[in-house]
């Protein structure tokens, strides 16, 4: 863009986010920062922010912001020595694929299948498997649970408040899309032969 529009500031240990425009700051899962509003704080790593003009046209800004400094003696700042707490187990990752195949599929206004509608389609690709809802449901909380500990916001009925709806796996799925954990070649997985 041609202008400043946010700043990136230092708030105790982290970097904030600090929107000094007009038009508002979109973060992953919608969230958007105003102009006036507290600074935000970015979590460690890659975060996209999205600036739309009036004319409708969307930039981006992408941002990586580095963790304290590596003391596992590590060549490679970006480097862990872990897994990662959204890394997903190839039946989680197929049930997310299901679930958020509007997603992936770069729908326009896209929103989760229901958990019957995805065990109907686990019954389809494996239904030696016996897919129930509630089965299929319990991973995906399972799944929500688990990033919603390491930080994930919006993945709890406390933080979303009621009336729920689809919130809850809207926001995971936002999350898992924009960390590029499910991306569109995952697709594929919604393939028989791919299983």
């Amino acid at each position: 863009m041609s202008r400043r529009h946010g700043v990136l500031e230092r708030v105790g240990p982290r970097w904030a986010l600090r929107n000094i425009g007009r038009l508002p700051i979109r973060l992953p899962s919608s969230r958007m920062v105003f102009a006036g509003d507290e600074p935000v704080e970015l979590p460690v790593g890659y975060t996209p922010m999205f600036i739309r003009s009036r004319s409708g046209r969307e930039h981006i800004v992408e941002v990586r912001v580095a963790g304290p400094p590596d003391t596992g003696g590590s060549s490679y700042a970006g480097s862990t020595s872990h897994e990662p707490i959204w890394h997903l187990s190839t039946e989680e990752k197929l049930i997310m694929v299901v679930l958020g195949q509007r997603y992936l599929r770069q729908d326009a206004h896209p929103q989760p299948l229901s958990w019957r509608q995805v065990a109907d389609e686990l019954n389809e690709l494996v239904p030696e498997q016996g897919w129930t809802t509630k089965r299929a449901e319990h991973v995906g909380v399972a799944v929500r649970k688990r990033l919603s500990q390491a930080g994930v916001a919006g993945l709890t009925r406390d933080e979303v408040g009621d009336p729920v709806g689809n919130a809850l796996n809207h926001n995971l799925l936002l999350e898992l899309v924009s960390s590029a954990i499910l991306v569109p070649p995952d697709l594929r997985m919604l393939d028989d032969d791919e299983l």
